[in-house]
């Protein structure tokens, strides 16, 4: 569940890319790109408000071109 289709798409795609490195290729979360290990922040802050009520991290496609490229 997100706001949005982008924030959807997001919060899928980074998800997947933190399994894939963290638990198929089961390497350190510390390896993971800077924008992957500040998801993983997020989600493990305990009082952060629901990710269906925040934004997820990245706003907007605009805001960050190429952030395909970190993945």
């Amino acid at each position: 569940m997100a706001p949005d289709f982008e924030q959807f798409v997001y919060r899928y795609w980074v998800e997947n890319v933190i399994y894939h490195h963290t638990i198929y290729q089961q390497r350190p979360a510390g390896g993971l790109p800077p924008l992957a290990q500040e998801y993983l922040a997020l989600l493990q802050t305990p009082d952060r408000p629901a990710l269906g009520i925040r934004s997820a991290p990245l706003s907007s496609c605009a805001d960050h071109p190429g952030q395909l490229g970190l993945w």
